[in-house]
């Protein structure tokens, strides 16, 4: 579904509603709040290990890698430190499960899998007679580390991210519309989605106002306050 769909749904609903109003809704706005949900309903999805489609995922296909260590200190000896490739760049926010990271696959350009760990389990399996040179990667301070092959020089990888639109700015295309970008999830989750950011705008609809109305009210008592008489 198109992202202008859902934000032109949202719009018509609030001001055509059963008490319909003129309310300036922003497309950033209405963005903000339908990622936080979609975010929401994905995560409650996969916490009840319930299935999720690949409508929800997308792909980075060309993830550019460096050498580098774990080490964040750029004073360090030469050859000291786990000789790594690192992302050049951080990667988009992936959302995270109960568990780990909601991430499908990360594979080399031939399309074979890189399995995923933990920093902790890496460092555990260095120590690991059968693990130690088993090609894998993490996810630290947001950037993607492969372990136990320097030769890669991209990689691809698949996953749920928090923000959709980000990840469709990492195409470089700097003529995209955002609101004719497909809005990643399932359909059968759409209309809990637009039920919850209804709800939510509705709210703050109706709070705006009995905000005017407190003011006007102050107002009034304002200018109704006598000043006392002074004799000079």
């Amino acid at each position: 579904m198109l992202l202008q769909e859902l934000t032109g749904y949202l719009k018509t609903s609030i001001n055509n509603g059963p008490e319909p109003r003129s309310f300036r809704l922003t497309d950033r706005y209405l963005y903000f709040m339908l990622k936080n949900f979609r975010a929401l309903l994905i995560r409650r999805k996969v916490d009840k290990q319930y299935f999720v489609s690949d409508f929800n995922f997308q792909t980075l296909p060309c993830v550019s890698l460096e050498k580098s260590t774990l080490m964040d200190c750029n004073c360090l000896p030469s050859g000291v430190g786990c000789p790594l490739l690192r992302s050049t760049d951080p990667l988009p926010e992936i959302l995270t499960s109960r568990n780990n990271y909601i991430l499908n696959y990360v594979t080399d350009m031939y399309g074979n899998d890189i399995p995923l760990t933990t920093m902790q389990e890496f460092k555990y399996s260095n120590m690991s007679f059968y693990k130690k040179d088993r090609v894998c990667c993490f996810i630290h301070k947001g950037y993607l580390y492969i372990a136990n092959n320097t030769d890669l020089e991209k990689v691809t990888l698949n996953a749920v991210f928090y923000d959709p639109l980000e990840v469709t700015d990492c195409d470089g295309n700097t003529c995209l519309d955002p609101l004719t970008s497909e809005f990643p999830m399932d359909k059968e989750l759409v209309d809990t989605l637009l039920k919850m950011s209804y709800q939510e705008i509705l709210g703050v609809v109706n709070s705006t106002p009995q905000d005017r109305e407190n003011d006007s009210r102050d107002e009034s008592a304002q200018a109704n306050v006598k000043v006392p008489r002074q004799d000079v």
